[in-house]
C-alpha cells in the first residue's frame, strides 16, 4: 500500500480524484489529512472535522467487482468500520445507506465514489470521515458523538487509521474472492440500525411507523410498516425521525 500523508486538504475524496488523473496505480493507495476544509458526505452533505483530531481518509483501490454490484462496496466498507470500533470495545450499528452510530449519535460517515470501465468497477475511492479525539461539536451538527467521548481516551490518529484501513484492506481481498454475497449482507443487515424495530419515518407524502427487514442489492432500503405493508427506499426517499 501507498500512503500519502497530508498536513491539509479540501477533501481527501477530492485529492484521490486529482491524483487518478494524473497517476497510473497497482496497488492501494491511503490518503489521510489532519486537516479538511471542505469535507463532503453524500449528495449536498457536508462533513465537519476540528483540525488535528479525526480520523480523515480516502483509499483508493481497485474492486474488480461488477458496476451493478456497487453497493457491496458500501456494506463492506460498514462492515470493516464496525469491526474497527469492536476491537476498541465499541459495538456500533450501521445508519443505513452510509453512516455509522453509536449509542444512537453518529460516529463516523463513508462515501464511495467509483469509476466504470464497461460493466465493472475500474476504481474505487473509499472516502472515511470518523470522530476520534474531537468532544467539542458545533451546535448545528444535530447528533455527533466521537471515540473520546465514549471512552475517555485519546488516540493516535495515524496509529488508529492505519489499523482501520489494514481492516479495510483485509475485508477487500476477500471481497474480491467472492465472499458468498449472502453472507456479507447477512452481516450487514444484523448490524443494522433499527434493525427489526418498530420506528417513524417520513417521507415526502406521510410520516408512518414501520421496522427495517432489509437491504436489497442495489442498496434500496425495505421496512415492513405496522400493517404489514412492504415498501421500499432509494437515498433521500425516507428520513428517519427521533
Amino acid at each position: 500500500m501507498i500512503i500519502i500523508e497530508l498536513k491539509s486538504t479540501d477533501s481527501t475524496n477530492n485529492f484521490a480524484k486529482n491524483y487518478l488523473q494524473n497517476n497510473e496505480f497497482n496497488e492501494n493507495i491511503l490518503i489521510f489529512s489532519y486537516s479538511q476544509t471542505a469535507g463532503r458526505g453524500n449528495a449536498s452533505n457536508k462533513w465537519h472535522c476540528e483540525d488535528n483530531k479525526n480520523i480523515i481518509f480516502s483509499l483508493i483501490c481497485k474492486p474488480k467487482i461488477k458496476a451493478e454490484d456497487f453497493y457491496l462496496l458500501n456494506i463492506c466498507t460498514a462492515i470493516s468500520v464496525c469491526k474497527y470500533l469492536k476491537i476498541r470495545e465499541i459495538n456500533a450499528k450501521i445508519k443505513w445507506p452510509n453512516d455509522i452510530y453509536c449509542n444512537d449519535k453518529k460516529i463516523c460517515g463513508i462515501l464511495i465514489e467509483n469509476s466504470l470501465s464497461q460493466t465493472e468497477i475500474e476504481n474505487s475511492i473509499i472516502g472515511i470521515g470518523l470522530n476520534l479525539n474531537e468532544t467539542n461539536f458545533p451546535e448545528n451538527i444535530p447528533n455527533p458523538i466521537s471515540l473520546k467521548n465514549i471512552t475517555n481516551i485519546d488516540y493516535n490518529i495515524k496509529t488508529e487509521i492505519l489499523k482501520l484501513t489494514e481492516i479495510l484492506e483485509n475485508d477487500l481481498k476477500n471481497l474480491n474472492f467472492l465472499i458468498p454475497y449472502n453472507e456479507l449482507k447477512s452481516k450487514f443487515v444484523s448490524l443494522l440500525y433499527r434493525y427489526q424495530e418498530f420506528y417513524n419515518y417520513k417521507t415526502k407524502e406521510e410520516i408512518f411507523s414501520g421496522k427495517i427487514i432489509d437491504v436489497e442489492k442495489m442498496g434500496n432500503l425495505v421496512i415492513e410498516t405496522e400493517t404489514k405493508e412492504i415498501r421500499k427506499f432509494a437515498f433521500k426517499e425516507v428520513e428517519f425521525l427521533w
